[in-house]
């Protein structure tokens, strides 16, 4: 239902239609037209084997609020491949970004724009993060023009990450630091592992929460179109 709302002057009568309903207040009358819309149809280029219909809202206007002209529908779709897999509808500017290599140099790839980039954040202790590692290896060697960023998430030990590497069979990967977890603040992360997805332009236009396979033929098909 939309409302539309009427203002009228006073009448020293109450009346209640099937198409309105009247209130008075003791000074105006205030008649709320009740509209019904028709039937709409939405076409979702969904992935494929996705099962889960779209949830239609009607963001403008609110409930009970009073319009003129346009309506405004938001169309969410849930993917079934993964719940921890989000991709925002406007990207967001990353202002700056900055980390260290595994020699505790400096890395800056605030200005750089070109390809998209994958940072990874994770811990040795973290078995989600150990569990998805390999496939975001693969993911490296499946499309070389994705620059991907494993940022370990503890106090810096070269040998102690690159044992955890060895360890999973994690070979090709180069590793990196945030010594004073200035990341985790910048993009609010709540848990590990989490990865930053980031467009050509240097803007954060996703995130994954979570361990997902990143050879996924969904997650890889959701990257092209930013590729």
């Amino acid at each position: 239902m939309v409302y539309g709302y009427e203002r009228i002057k006073p009448k020293p009568f109450r009346r209640s239609y099937s198409s309105y309903v009247t209130f008075y207040d003791g000074n105006d009358f205030s008649i709320i037209y009740i509209f019904t819309i028709p039937s709409i149809s939405v076409s979702v280029d969904n992935i494929p084997n996705d099962t889960s219909p779209p949830i239609v809202v009607i963001s403008n206007p609110s409930s009970g609020q009073t319009i003129s002209g346009t309506v405004d529908f938001t169309v969410l779709a849930n993917d079934d491949f993964s719940k921890n897999v989000v991709i925002y509808e406007k990207p967001k500017a990353i202002k700056e970004l900055k980390f260290k290599d595994l020699n505790l140099q400096d890395v800056d790839l605030t200005e750089k724009k070109g390809n998209i980039m994958i940072l990874n954040f994770w811990a040795t202790w973290c078995m989600p993060c150990r569990r998805e590692m390999p496939s975001l290896e693969k993911l490296t060697h499946l499309h070389p023009e994705i620059k991907v960023y494993a940022i370990n998430m503890e106090k810096p030990n070269r040998l102690k990450a690159q044992d955890f590497f060895k360890f999973i069979g994690v070979l090709s990967l180069d590793i990196y630091f945030d010594p004073k977890f200035e990341l985790v603040k910048q993009f609010k992360m709540r848990g590990l592992p989490t990865s930053i997805l980031i467009d050509k332009n240097g803007n954060e236009f996703g995130r994954i929460v979570g361990e997902i396979d990143f050879t996924d033929k969904n997650f890889i098909k959701i990257l092209k179109k930013y590729i």
